[in-house]
């Protein structure tokens, strides 16, 4: 497997803390949460009148693109430990993740990737074939991108509400199924003053024979943003992928595959 973002979803279903290790920190430079949301230099004209489903799906790319630097944070509503945390420089290709794939840190930075399990205080290196090189991590992270293979297939503008106290679009995009893979809907709450993402809902729409797109509806999985902040200076310690003292490679199994829990 490559190094990368995975889909958003995975952090819901794997997320694990990353309390409790006494070891040497990694990442090295002090991995605070976010909590306030800002464009920082980014520029964003908030639409004169109601936009469609895919204006408002088009000028959330356009405006992500624009983004030099990005940290933020974000958990899942009632699950302890849940914290996930994304740093990621455009210019430099450089990204961070915690709390992936088991409690993991990701890093990748240019042409290298490390992966360290603090549980363990084990790591294994991966080669970037996208996550750090790819120019829209912002809008993976923020939910913005369709799975590989899978284009939206439909962008619907909802009734607008209100999320912690900022007014927000209700942006629901669409994939469809294909393979073995269930069609899916992702619900991006969006701030109508900065695009910044407040909310993240998912849902997997079961099929059967016959029934395609109208199967029924799994539960809804959900992640919230405590912040979001755009083209601010991010330390280089966050990028290094030189293991943490101490740390050993990981375990692998008989076909080569890395033991995260070794």
């Amino acid at each position: 497997m490559s190094c990368g973002l995975r889909h958003p979803i995975l952090l819901i279903c794997l997320l694990a803390g990353l309390a409790g290790c006494s070891r040497e920190p990694f990442p090295r430079a002090p991995l605070e949460p976010v909590t306030r949301f800002s464009l920082g230099s980014a520029k964003f004209t908030p639409f004169r009148s109601r936009p469609t489903g895919k204006e408002l799906y088009d000028a959330a790319i356009k405006l992500y693109a624009s983004f030099g630097s990005v940290a933020a944070t974000a958990e899942v509503p009632g699950r302890p430990g849940s914290r996930s945390d994304l740093r990621f420089d455009s210019g430099g290709r450089r990204t961070l993740v915690s709390n992936w794939l088991g409690g993991s840190v990701l890093v990748c930075d240019g042409n290298r990737g490390l992966v360290y399990v603090p549980k363990s205080n084990s790591f294994f290196r991966r080669r970037p074939a996208w996550g750090a090189q790819r120019p829209d991590v912002a809008a993976l992270w923020a939910g913005l991108m369709p799975s590989p293979g899978r284009p939206f297939d439909s962008y619907r503008l909802l009734s607008d509400t209100v999320t912690n106290g900022t007014p927000v679009y209700v942006l629901e995009l669409h994939e469809p199924a294909r393979g073995k893979y269930p069609a899916q809907i992702t619900r991006a709450y969006l701030g109508k003053v900065d695009l910044l993402p407040r909310r993240l809902e998912y849902q997997d729409i079961e099929t059967s024979k016959g029934r395609g797109r109208t199967g029924r509806p799994s539960q809804v999985a959900t992640q919230v943003f405590t912040g979001f902040e755009v083209n601010i200076t991010l330390p280089d310690a966050l990028f290094s992928t030189t293991p943490p003292k101490g740390a050993r490679p990981a375990k692998r199994g008989p076909r080569g595959e890395v033991i995260l829990d070794s």
